[in-house]
């Protein structure tokens, strides 16, 4: 029997982000790290317990320490009302003077830290304006209905911080790629993104019920939906961005899936038909008495034995091919026209269905990306290329994935065979739909 997965290992994958910020401005590097200042006085007493326990440097960074937010531990202050209470001045006194890093991120409007963690913070003015941009705007540029997100989502952000924290995180993403010259989005997306994820790790570990149902998938999806925004593959050498670019979707499409299934002890109504909703058979429709799905099929047989490719055997053609029809629907609709495609309606259930696509990806066929099969990559070419020019438009956190996969995996197969990559060359660059 197949050893049922850790819905929380979609987590454990998951980077920060590069960011292109000025350092002498910053709190943390271009890299997310925390930037080391030297200091004249003694050794911090503050730390949490988990630094102290493995006897490393606490940056004492509520209410997770860097530390703890890496590893995904519960990051505990136990001494913070102790410490607090010593430094509270004496009735009558003057109140202590406010730090110049402190009025800087009042400046930037990041959160000021709670004394101690399992706090719900307040939300302030930069949490306000983040939650009514995802409220009027981000939300809309989501996956998955709408409805979801402004009818079940939203109002379980009050009852839940680390759906709160994602939704945050994800607007301040989505605000820094409409306004990259505004420094404090990147500063205010780091620090919702170290708190969301000791957050919902802590919550994964608790029993599924009716209260939490929602605000777990959400988290999910957001999860989800971010890395595929921040897809790290600046100054990657070509095989590494292929690897990195693919296969670390990959194992979060996996752990969302397997977290899916826990969910479905909960009969809810709603979201069993968002989660059984099969848009590939209204996709099949549109095509299936044409022509194309047999030309189609023809195309990808030659792409998976064509001679010139490097590994193009027999012995994995089955495993190519299997991963070749999930795109022939799509690819059969855009063949037929892209103004008659505009106009059917279909979009809604296209971008569904190239979103949770990955989700089908089998094992077998991702081994054989692994392992650089030049006719597996010529596929995944055509399912970044179709997500490049038919979603890159609608989903700002696909765009800048979906272009840099094109780009790297042209240049990795070359021009061998103009037949088997030509076509997704002429997708990939077109104008956006």
């Amino acid at each position: 029997m197949e050893a049922k997965s850790d819905p929380k290992a979609f987590i454990q994958c998951f980077r920060l982000p590069h960011f292109d910020v000025n350092l002498s401005e910053s709190e943390v590097d271009a890299h997310g790290e925390p930037v080391r200042h030297r200091r004249s006085r003694g050794k911090s007493k503050t730390g949490c317990e988990k630094c102290k326990e493995r006897r490393v440097k606490c940056d004492e960074k509520r209410p997770s320490c860097w530390n703890c937010t890496k590893l995904g531990l519960h990051c505990n202050f136990i001494k913070d009302a102790q410490i607090e209470t010593a430094r509270d001045p004496p009735n009558g006194s003057a109140p202590l003077q406010t730090s110049n890093k402190e009025r800087s991120d009042q400046n930037l409007g990041i959160l000021p830290q709670p004394v101690s963690s399992g706090i719900y913070p307040p939300l302030n003015m930069s949490h306000m304006h983040l939650f009514h941009h995802f409220s009027t705007v981000t939300s809309g540029t989501l996956a998955v209905d709408n409805k979801l997100w402004k009818e079940k989502v939203i109002p379980s952000a009050f009852k839940h911080e680390y759906l709160m924290h994602a939704i945050l995180v994800m607007t301040a993403s989505h605000l820094r790629h409409l306004q990259p010259q505004e420094r404090q989005y990147h500063q205010q997306e780091l620090e919702h993104f170290s708190q969301v994820i000791p957050a919902f790790n802590a919550a994964l570990s608790q029993p599924v019920t009716g209260d939490n149902l929602y605000s777990l998938a959400a988290c999910s999806l957001l999860i989800l939906q971010y890395a595929w925004a921040c897809p790290d593959l600046t100054n990657r050498d070509v095989d590494n961005a292929v690897d990195f670019g693919f296969g670390s979707l990959t194992g979060l499409y996996s752990g969302m899936r397997n977290l899916g299934m826990s969910l479905l002890a909960v009969h809810d109504p709603y979201l069993h038909s968002v989660m059984f909703h099969r848009p590939i058979e209204t996709i099949k429709q549109y095509s299936e008495s044409s022509h194309v799905p047999g030309e189609l099929e023809d195309f990808f047989t030659h792409c998976c034995q064509c001679p010139q490719w490097r590994g193009s055997g027999d012995e994995n053609f089955s495993i190519r091919m299997e991963a070749a029809h999930r795109l022939v629907p799509i690819l059969s609709a855009l063949r037929l026209g892209e103004k008659e495609l505009e106009a059917s309606g279909l979009m809604p259930d296209i971008s569904r269905y190239l979103f949770a696509l990955p989700l089908f990806t089998s094992g077998a066929y991702a081994e054989l990306l692994r392992n650089n099969d030049e006719p597996s990559l010529v596929i995944l070419l055509y399912y970044f290329s179709l997500v490049r020019r038919l979603l890159g438009e609608r989903f700002w956190w696909m765009r800048e994935r979906s272009a840099h996969l094109c780009v790297w995996l042209l240049a990795k197969l070359g021009d061998k065979c103009e037949r088997c990559v030509g076509w997704a060359r002429d997708i990939s660059t077109m104008q956006p739909l």
